[in-house]
């Protein structure tokens, strides 16, 4: 038996406390706030979401890591469990965190690839993952294990995934979450079952996978299988809002609405017992076709642990948890599930020690390690190794607001 099976073995088994956190169990939490655990909303979130998902407006007018620590400090304040503070930090095109924060620029994931050292690519991505922890960030939706075709409108064309091989894509996103891990930021592998050969975007519509079983099993779902045997530690998987034409088992619902994918593929044939986390219900592939109400719904009863809504109001999240606890009640289905979801949660937020919410910047990193030279010759010693066009300095002009 693996050691990431053995350790979530031990968190489904064992309900343990975060460092500071009072004692409680299950039985003194309302259903409502049980739900509302399952949620991740932006910035402005009630009192009982479960997460906070950050985009580059969250953090207008900072000007650095102790600037945002001290922001998501005061979003963690008073919770009666603490939030998962998460953000898309990949790298690349996709950063909400930029030098002018203080943060470090680091390249995209195509071209740490094309270094082929695990170490240098574990270097790169503890200098992403560090300056994360040091600003209070938990939760990074990263990295992808995509496989990189550049007919791809959304991952290929800006090179968010590692290699066109899938043997490599598994080896430098195993990098990659061996740092997560190193720095106790939760990593998450997306986009399950793999959106490197979709020729559409899923934040503009219906995208269609046209892969057959053999080559998702074969190439595209291998990362996923590869990190799952061979990490240190507990990570989480996004599912997407691709459909699957050549998959009639799966029918037409898209994976991250779809029981078939989630709870056959991923948690029976891989045997995750991990986090499963939804990309976005606010993309088109998905708010085209349901409300948010039945698409957090039938996320949850689809086999998801978390949900992000990432653009609604505080009126509209709290509407929502009523809704679905009102459906809940009903629904004994559904209950269970929200049952079965929030203990993962929870277990999660326990095991990575999500609760010092009033540790300052200097006592997790001297601001002296903030963006050195060091850093920065590791990034350029990056390029160096690779095919990337651009320099240290012209790293932030390609940046796009994917998702936001």
């Amino acid at each position: 038996m693996n050691r990431i099976k053995v350790t979530l073995i031990v968190l489904l088994s064992t309900v343990l406390l975060p460092a500071g956190a009072p004692a409680q169990n299950h039985s003194t939490f309302t259903l409502r706030e049980k739900v509302g655990q399952l949620l991740i909303f932006p910035t402005a979130a009630i009192p009982e979401a479960g997460g906070i998902i950050l985009f580059s407006k969250s953090f207008e007018g900072l000007k650095s890591i102790d600037d945002v620590r001290t922001m998501v400090d005061g979003l963690q304040k008073g919770r009666k469990i603490p939030l998962f503070a998460s953000i898309d930090q990949e790298g690349g095109v996709v950063q909400r965190l930029y030098e002018q924060h203080g943060f470090t620029k680091i390249p995209h994931a195509f071209f740490a690839g094309e270094t082929n050292s695990f170490h240098l690519v574990q270097q790169l991505y503890s200098i992403l993952a560090s300056e994360l922890r040091a600003a209070g960030i938990n939760l990074n939706f990263a990295p992808t294990v995509d496989i990189h075709n550049s007919n791809s409108p959304i991952i290929g064309h800006y090179k968010r995934a590692f290699s066109a091989s899938h043997k490599q894509v598994a080896h430098m996103a195993h990098a990659a979450v061996e740092a997560h891990l190193k720095h106790k930021i939760i990593p998450t592998l997306k986009h399950f079952p793999g959106h490197g050969h979709a020729w559409a975007d899923s934040h503009l519509g219906h995208t269609p996978l046209e892969r057959t079983e053999p080559e998702l099993f074969r190439d595209d779902l291998h990362p996923f299988h590869y990190i799952y045997r061979e990490s240190s530690g507990p990570f989480a998987i996004m599912t997407s809002h691709l459909t699957l034409p050549q998959i009639p088992m799966a029918g037409s619902a898209p994976t991250s609405l779809n029981p078939y994918i989630i709870k056959n593929w991923l948690r029976k044939r891989m045997g995750f017992n991990g986090l499963i986390i939804s990309d976005s219900m606010d993309m088109k592939a998905i708010a085209d076709e349901h409300s948010p109400e039945e698409a957090a719904i039938l996320g949850i009863l689809a086999g998801n642990d978390s949900i992000i809504m990432g653009h609604m109001s505080l009126e509209e999240q709290s509407e929502l948890i009523t809704n679905i606890t009102k459906e809940a009640l009903s629904n004994p289905q559904l209950k269970q599930r929200i049952e079965n979801s929030f203990r993962r949660v929870i277990e999660y937020k326990n095991y990575f020690a999500i609760a010092k919410t009033n540790t300052s910047v200097s006592s997790s990193m001297p601001p002296s390690t903030m963006n050195t030279e060091e850093k920065v010759q590791t990034v350029k010693h990056v390029l160096s190794q690779s095919s990337c066009p651009l320099t240290y300095e012209q790293l932030s002009l390609d940046r796009v607001k994917i998702g936001e």
